[in-house]
């Protein structure tokens, strides 16, 4: 039924979604690089023709005339000056907005313009299907769910969703859900944060949880981060199906996705991006085989158009071999997007908690919450302009509702908040 309404609703807008899921299969499909090189720089041309037109960051690279001329850009370029990026044709209020930190406790705001929010869809329905999930079959959807990002019931009955919270991961909600995968006879599949299901991995094998034989699940994915090898094997055995991990992010969407025949590879996006694996001290591409910076060009996003922007991941690109003989242009090795849980009176709190309960005030520029030794929280904030006492109460009452009402959490403004040796910045941290 969910999949008719769902195909019934993109014929009358023209089979939309339709058309562009076959053609990220055709083009995914080639194994050419010419073929896949002159398809970028034809989409390419479109993208910079629009942003050297429209916008005034670009409109200073008129005369630039090659790609591989243009300046790398990363989230606090964007942050420093969004005006400069965005796309004048259009009306901000009728563009959808993506806020997120991802992995670095920086507030992000970026926009898509219909044809991108399209795509993205169409993205996912072609990685999910390749891996196993047909669409409008049931999908238990673990992450963290709050009044900011829940479906509404009328979305979650369209798209046969089973929302499952891990704002906090302990035994009551794994064995909840363990209940609710047996009793669930029907196919379905699981999409889920890495992070949420290695805390519940951990909480499966410390609380001694006995799993019922459970059926009928098609495939496991994984965003984020590549789920750890013990809790994927885990993950597999108790579930009878295959996990596979999609590389990707809030503000641009699917980069590459672990598919079928792959191993651990990630098979690359490149019907949507142009992704480039760069030296780390210079903007040159790294033959294949070796490592680098990985750079993105959205080749859909008219609205914040993202030319070569550093996604703060280090990875490798290569070509291999499928187990039918079939060529892919894959990322072999991604780091740098590793979440950790801190523990608090028995409980295992997400980085995505905190995320989700400090990005939409405005005035952040960096913020992390740090677990000390006394088992007090201090969270410390790099913001534009001093908080006042209301907003830091409500910080406190939002971190509360989801840490728990007994925490002790004291707020320290800082000029900055040091990044790892990585380049990253996390969001929780357990004083040493």
């Amino acid at each position: 039924m969910q999949k008719f309404i769902i195909q019934a609703i993109d014929f009358i807008r023209g089979n939309q979604i339709k058309k562009s899921v076959n053609g990220i299969k055709e083009i995914n499909n080639w194994q050419n690089l010419d073929q896949i090189e002159k398809y970028h720089q034809k989409r390419i041309e479109i993208l910079l023709n629009k942003a050297k037109k429209n916008t005034d960051f670009y409109a200073d690279y008129q005369s630039v005339d090659h790609f591989s001329k243009f300046p790398v850009i990363n989230k606090n370029k964007i942050n420093s000056d969004r005006e400069a990026f965005l796309n004048k044709e259009y009306n901000l209020d009728k563009l959808r907005k993506v806020t997120t930190s991802g992995s670095t406790g920086v507030p992000f705001l970026v926009y898509h313009n219909p044809e991108k929010t399209k795509r993205q869809i169409a993205d996912n329905y072609y990685f999910s299907e390749t891996c196993g999930h047909t669409l409008g079959q049931k999908l238990y959807y673990i992450r963290i769910w709050n009044e900011i990002n829940d479906l509404g019931i009328l979305q979650r009955i369209v798209k046969n969703i089973v929302q499952v919270n891990t704002s906090v991961v302990d035994k009551n909600m794994v064995q909840k859900l363990v209940k609710q995968l047996h009793n669930q006879k029907g196919k379905k599949a699981i999409l889920a944060y890495s992070s949420s299901l290695e805390a519940m991995v951990q909480v499966l094998k410390s609380e001694k949880i006995e799993v019922p034989k459970i059926k009928n699940v098609s495939c496991v994915i994984t965003m984020a981060e590549a789920l750890n090898e013990e809790a994927k094997k885990v993950v597999e055995q108790e579930l009878n199906t295959k996990v596979y991990s999609r590389y990707s992010n809030s503000e641009n969407g699917f980069f590459a996705h672990q598919i079928p025949n792959l191993g651990n590879n990630y098979k690359i996006n490149n019907a949507s991006f142009k992704i480039e694996i760069l030296d780390f001290d210079s903007n040159e591409e790294v033959p294949k085989g070796q490592p680098g910076r990985i750079v993105i060009t959205d080749l859909f996003n008219f609205a914040l158009p993202m030319i070569r922007y550093d996604t703060g991941d280090v990875g490798v690109m290569e070509w291999v071999k499928d187990e039918k003989g079939k060529q892919h242009l894959v990322l072999s090795k991604i780091e740098g997007r590793r979440l950790d849980f801190i523990s608090f009176e028995g409980k295992l709190i997400s980085p995505h908690t905190v995320d989700y309960a400090l990005r939409t005030f405005d005035k952040l520029k960096q913020f992390q919450l740090i677990l000390k030794k006394d088992k007090t929280f201090e969270l410390l904030l790099n913001s534009k302009q001093e908080l006042s006492e209301s907003e830091a109460e409500e910080m406190r009452q939002r971190l509360k509702g989801y840490i728990g009402q007994k925490a002790e959490i004291k707020i320290t403004r800082v000029d900055n908040i040091p990044l790892l040796a990585s380049g990253k910045r996390k969001i929780v941290k357990i004083e040493e």
